[in-house]
């Protein structure tokens, strides 16, 4: 009997707060404003019951807005997130996982990445041999990619965001595979690496040219001619070119893997560089040879009065060179003479040109030095812990072959990121994802994604 008596009991209060819901549901908004309001202060006093009405409300105002909005109102929305907030909302459900890895996000993100400083986070990614271009994949990850108009499989620009990620992380840890590739009988002097093949080109005093294949980590040929030590060498699709204290410069084929042009040198050749059809040479007899490889038309620049150390063409028909002679030199390629000499007040053994700024150094010295080429003023001198033997330079990092170790510093601020210990390298090369170093073997710090 007593049962019966709540559960009437019961019904009844259910009525009565229908009946409210009901008179609540048919009045304005004003006055559902103003019952609400009386009733909370009715409640002032029970902090139990406002404590669980602001829990209440809490939850009420979370609002999906994915469900809400058009997707492609959604995808813009998640477009202004940076690249670790929108792995973090992935995780809430798949609809918003789906949004997230949206390609158009993640392309985005690439253009704002890769090869340049982030204006908001500061983050830059590493080019890579594939510049900004998704890869190939194999087949058996069909189903994972998108596919393009021309049939073939691609990565999404999310993978191609994460990989140069992982090794810029490599980068800063200090992670990398470590491989020697032996071949050399006597102390590499010269090398080259071609990212888009992988391909690793290396001279010596033994006066051989080594290719090798850094995908598979082989020799492919050893190219003979050369009777003195073979000083500089660079390389392009289908064509090498070397030069030598035989006072000799050969232009191999790749293809033939044969030397098919010689160009005799009245003195020893110390450097060399071509772009498209010039060929450019610096000699110990301190002159400059210019050749056209195109119409064979050759020229000689003077100037230097001590032996040429480094050559390199620049944008607009320009030369820099750098002799031992203390000096840098910027050459007009079409008149034939000097726009600008600039005093570098020590014997200048290797350069680097970037940005319309020159980076200098002198071998066994501890000093950087950057010249404007416009003006060819010293803009500033960057002093290191130790003596510098080789430098290398790209947009994050500098990288110098030091007594005893193998220092690798941010660009900007200069501060030393680590140290690796060096046996005596002669010259060292940097690329995004590598450290090569040459002794008489050839020592590569590979930093890609797989050693991670």
């Amino acid at each position: 009997m007593e049962i019966n008596k709540i559960i009437d009991l019961n019904k009844q209060k259910e009525n009565i707060m229908q009946d409210i819901l009901t008179k609540f549901d048919e009045l304005d908004e004003i006055y559902q404003l103003k019952t609400l309001k009386t009733i909370l202060q009715s409640l002032k006093t029970s902090m139990h019951m406002l404590s669980e009405i602001s829990r209440t409300t809490v939850e009420l105002q979370k609002i999906n807005f994915v469900e809400l909005l058009p997707t492609n109102v959604s995808v813009r929305i998640f477009g202004y997130l940076d690249h670790k907030s929108l792995c973090r909302a992935t995780q809430l459900s798949k609809q918003w996982s789906t949004l997230c890895n949206d390609d158009s996000i993640w392309y985005r993100m690439c253009i704002q990445h890769i090869d340049k400083q982030c204006t908001k986070c500061g983050l830059c990614l590493p080019l890579l041999n594939r510049k900004r271009k998704r890869a190939e994949l194999n087949a058996e990850n069909v189903l994972k990619f998108n596919t393009s108009s021309n049939g073939k499989y691609l990565m999404p620009w999310k993978k191609v965001f994460s990989e140069r990620q992982q090794i810029e992380s490599n980068w800063r840890a200090k992670r990398f595979f470590q491989k020697t590739l032996s071949g050399h009988n006597l102390p590499i002097t010269c090398m080259k690496l071609d990212n888009n093949t992988n391909t690793l080109i290396s001279g010596s005093e033994d006066t051989t040219i080594r290719i090798w294949d850094l995908n598979h980590w082989s020799l492919v040929k050893v190219l003979t001619g050369h009777t003195d030590t073979v000083t500089c060498l660079q390389f392009d699709v289908s064509k090498l070119v070397s030069g030598s204290l035989d006072s000799t410069l050969r232009i191999w084929s790749l293809d033939k893997m044969e030397c098919v042009k010689i160009f005799n040198h009245a003195n020893k050749i110390t450097s060399l560089h071509f772009l498209e059809k010039i060929l450019v040479s610096g000699s110990e007899d301190c002159s400059i040879s210019v050749a056209n490889l195109q119409t064979g038309r050759c020229f000689k620049l003077s100037g230097h009065t001590a032996a040429v150390s480094t050559v390199q063409i620049i944008e607009n028909s320009r030369l820099i060179s750098a002799s031992k002679d203390q000096t840098l030199k910027i050459w007009c390629l079409e008149s034939q003479q000097v726009l600008l000499n600039i005093d570098a007040t020590k014997s200048v053994t290797n350069f680097y040109y970037t940005d319309s700024k020159l980076l200098t150094t002198s071998k066994f010295e501890r000093i950087l030095k950057i010249f404007d080429i416009s003006t060819g003023h010293q803009k500033n001198a960057i002093e290191f812990e130790g003596k510098i033997f080789d430098f290398c330079i790209d947009k994050l990092r500098i990288l110098l072959l030091m007594e005893g170790s193998i220092s690798v510093y941010r660009v900007g601020n200069y501060e030393r990121v680590w140290d690796i210990d060096d046996n005596g390298s002669n010259c060292c090369l940097l690329s995004d994802d590598k450290v090569v170093c040459g002794v008489k073997d050839v020592v590569i710090y590979d930093f890609g994604v797989f050693s991670s």
